[in-house]
């Protein structure tokens, strides 16, 4: 079930992110009632010996800040010294004074803008939202697919002695 009621996985189930935790896989998902639809949801599945198991608290992500009200997806997930972090996107609705207060030109925004939200957690169970990492005077109302590199382990890699999101 749904908290908003849309039979969230119900067509798609795409784009999944993957890390271990005690030797099992934990898969984040986006799912959606219909193919490319803005009601997409973030799912969470476990891989233990026993098969998949989805999470019970699915959806684990779901729209609640206003800039995703038309959906939560493509989640990434990461480890880095004590904390998961998810970086997913969140999608919202965009009219024209956002267009005149974000202009852009190379790449025109039509209605629907898009944000790359962080959300962390010390389980990959429970998630505290901490909203979107670029403001909108960078990403012009849209940036989507942040990578951070990992290590081997599946861990944020750094480089250079930094932590780097390729968008």
């Amino acid at each position: 079930p749904d908290p908003t009621g849309i039979g969230w996985t119900s067509q798609s189930i795409i784009n999944p992110s993957i890390i271990e935790r005690d030797g099992d896989l934990v898969l984040f998902y986006r799912a959606s009632p219909r193919k490319e639809s803005m009601s997409s949801r973030i799912g969470m599945a476990t891989r233990s010996a026993a098969g998949w198991v989805d999470s019970p608290r699915n959806p684990i992500i779901y729209p609640t800040l206003d800039n995703e009200v038309f959906g939560c997806e493509d989640p990434k997930i990461y480890f880095a010294e004590v904390r998961y972090y998810r970086v997913y996107n969140g999608s919202y609705p965009v009219d024209a004074a956002d267009r005149a207060a974000y202009p852009s030109p190379g790449y025109p925004v039509d209605s629907v803008g898009c944000d790359i939200n962080l959300a962390v957690s010390d389980d990959l169970d429970s998630w505290e939202k901490l909203g979107p990492i670029l403001d909108h005077e960078t990403s012009r109302l849209w940036a989507k697919g942040a990578v951070i590199p990992r290590a081997p382990d599946g861990s944020a890699a750094r480089i250079g002695g930094e932590y780097l999101m390729y968008i």
